[in-house]
């Protein structure tokens, strides 16, 4: 969700357990705010 990488939410915690399989997936590159 290159959205959320743009207006990053104060609490994030809940999203990025959701979207930790996309991290996996390769889509790290899209969220620079967790490296």
């Amino acid at each position: 969700r290159p959205e959320f990488a743009l207006k990053p939410r104060p609490e994030p915690e809940p999203d990025f357990s959701l979207d930790l399989p996309n991290l996996t997936q390769g889509k790290d590159k899209q969220w620079p705010i967790y490296g």
